[in-house]
């Protein structure tokens, strides 16, 4: 298992924060699954046993109030349904939670009239819909993948009346990504009425089911216990055969309404061997995804492009992202980062797309001071391309979640922030609300500072980089106001790099994202619950929790520009066996040095430039770990 979370660890750093700052705690999105220990429970449908009464609760129902927060919502589908806008027979259910050992049992009591589906498409059905992220799926080796999007690591788990039998009396089915596999799971219904019989009228239904969660990465019997990270939605879709227009779908959700990816929000079942039927309360979860500082009083922020207050340089990035990061770097992010991480370069799996060899990584630090909310990108890119389209530009989008719905039920939309490079080096900003774009970027100050030795759209030289530093105005964004200490926030990282004036083909976009790719809409992703903490003032880098530890550095070729040889010198963090390459401007590798296992510290190789014909370069270090870093080389003859 790739991460687990240590209960042990967790509750000590949850007592800490009650204390030092005053964290609420996390009531919307984690439940336990107490574990029944030596009883038995009977897959029958029923829910008769009394350890049922002990478990944890989420109450999935219309015009739920304790839904107006990220993640939960009820609606109602007319579309084809003749309904009115108010459904007579709407949605309530309850889903209960237990565990026995690492088996996780789920119960749904649903009250309903009208039981059973309609083969008309996806919505018209009763029942439970679940996506649950599955670690098995999570690529070993992500740095060799074209193009990975959130949704890869997230299962369907159904058990509703879509595509069953619609006689009279049938049961709902269960599939998915794994239907039919009863080693992993199984469930049971039964009917308080009779389904698909508009004749009659139905008390409701109750549904059982268990899951193996050993086959899906994770461990509650575990010493420090587990979390299986999930959304659910209970459909009721009434009256499937009554001619009379009384046709109505209405759902309520925990987290999500959807299965197959999780595009509003992550919720989490929490399981410890300490944490069973007879243990008392659980215990209270209020750590939060991320938690950020503020600067020590009276030091002033200028929003000039360089990084350079203590502030920003006291602090390590709290996000890295990169085009095909390590599973190291995965693992490093807050919250459901590891797991919901994505990374796209438009048209790069297509025959005789150039390869991506200036994988930059953009480095992002977080603070707040007030009610501004302060980002930092800083970036070594060695390409800056200063194409404005989204798929070759250079810069980052910082999303935040709203602290207020559209409507009655619905989720909260997002906000992105957009900075990104012109190709005059200027820095355009945009504030994008509700998948749109204002005339004005309100609530958005923003600076660049390109680093010496960096001329935008210029493939001829090795660039250094660039910083761009922003200032985001919470109490512009609708329900977030002055004094607010919980915000939710993804990032997204823009590279585009531009290799040949001569031959545009050769330059391409690539973007990667932590949790949500773009603001606006309802569909987003399940934003990091960060906590701005008056408590926790910037003094170290060590009073920022969650850091990425020491990482392979790639110093730079010297000398460079070069006629003959060169040393390409790094430092490691670690002993590791190293390759060093050389890509043209094709992506082909030209020279390979493999020095073998060398120490931690600084290191070098030298490349023979001499047989190498003029032009520009890039060397890629990596070593057998997957840690990887690209660098610029220009051979002048």
């Amino acid at each position: 298992m790739r991460r687990s979370v240590t209960t042990t660890a967790l509750l000590a750093l949850v007592g800490w924060c009650a204390v030092a700052s005053a964290q609420p705690a996390r009531t919307t999105d984690i439940r336990w699954a107490r574990d029944v220990g030596s009883a038995t429970l009977t897959l029958d449908g029923v829910l008769n046993e009394p350890q049922w009464a002990q478990a944890e609760t989420i109450t999935l129902q219309w015009n739920n109030p304790t839904f107006f927060t990220p993640g939960g919502g009820w609606d109602g589908f007319f579309g084809n349904f003749n309904a009115n806008p108010v459904p007579t027979d709407p949605v309530n259910a309850t889903v209960r939670l237990l565990r026995r050992g690492n088996i996780l049992w789920i119960g749904v009591t649903a009250l309903d009239k009208s039981i059973g589906g309609k083969a008309i498409d996806f919505w018209t059905g009763d029942g439970l819909i679940m996506s649950i992220t599955d670690e098995r799926n999570r690529s070993a080796t992500p740095e060799t993948e074209l193009n990975n999007f959130n949704g890869n690591n997230t299962d369907e788990f159904f058990f509703t009346y879509f595509g069953a039998d619609t006689t009279a009396g049938s049961l709902p089915r269960l599939f998915g990504n794994h239907g039919d596999d009863r080693t992993l799971w199984d469930g049971v219904t039964t009917l308080q009425g009779t389904s698909n019989n508009d004749s009659d009228t139905d008390t409701g239904y109750t549904q059982e089911l268990w899951i193996d969660m050993s086959m899906l990465g994770v461990n509650m019997n575990a010493a420090g216990g587990d979390r299986l990270p999930l959304t659910m939605s209970v459909f009721d879709f009434d009256y499937g055969r009554d001619p009379g227009g009384k046709q109505f779908l209405s759902r309520a959700w925990w987290q999500s309404g959807w299965g197959g990816d999780m595009p509003y929000g992550v919720g989490y079942v929490y399981g410890s061997p300490t944490v069973t039927t007879s243990s008392g309360a659980v215990p209270v979860i209020n750590t939060p995804d991320l938690r950020l500082g503020h600067p020590a009083t009276g030091q002033v922020i200028t929003v000039d492009g360089n990084l350079n207050e203590p502030a920003w340089t006291l602090l390590n990035p709290q996000v890295n992202l990169r085009y095909q990061p390590t599973a190291a770097m995965l693992d490093a992010l807050p919250g459901f980062g590891p797991y919901y991480t994505s990374w796209f370069r438009p048209g790069g799996d297509a025959p005789g797309a150039p390869t991506v060899v200036d994988a930059t990584q953009g480095h992002i630090r977080y603070f707040f001071q007030g009610s501004t909310l302060y980002v930092g990108l800083d970036t070594d890119d060695q390409a800056v391309s200063g194409d404005q389209a989204e798929d070759r530009a250079d810069g980052i989008r910082v999303i935040v979640r709203e602290g207020q719905s559209m409507n009655p039920g619905e989720t909260f939309p997002f906000r992105g922030f957009r900075a990104f490079v012109d190709t005059l080096g200027i820095l355009q900003t945009q504030v994008e609300v509700n998948g749109g774009n204002p005339p004005t970027p309100v609530g958005l100050t923003a600076s660049l500072r390109l680093k010496t030795g960096t001329t935008v759209a210029d493939a001829s030289d090795v660039d250094a980089g660039y910083q761009i530093e922003m200032a985001i105005d919470l109490t512009t964004i609708p329900g977030l106001s002055a004094g607010t200490n919980v915000i939710y926030l993804a990032t997204t990282f823009f590279d585009g790099d531009y290799l040949d004036p001569d031959d545009t083909a050769l330059s391409y976009g690539t973007r990667s994202w932590w949790l949500v790719e773009r603001g606006g809409g309802l569909f987003g992703g399940p934003a990091a619950m960060t906590y701005l903490d008056p408590s926790l003032t910037i003094v170290s880098a060590e009073n920022a929790p969650g850091q990425q530890g020491p990482a392979l550095v790639l110093l730079g070729a010297a000398p460079n520009p070069t006629s003959g040889t060169t040393a390409v010198r790094y430092v490691l963090p670690t002993s590791a066996a190293v390759t060093v390459e050389v890509f043209d401007a094709l992506g082909r590798v030209v020279a390979t040095v493999q020095p073998g296992v060398q120490p931690a510290g600084q290191n070098e190789v030298q490349i023979d430039g001499a047989s190498l014909a003029a032009g520009s370069y890039v060397v890629r270090v990596r070593t057998a770990d997957g840690a990887m870093e690209t660098g610029r080389l220009t051979i002048a003859h």
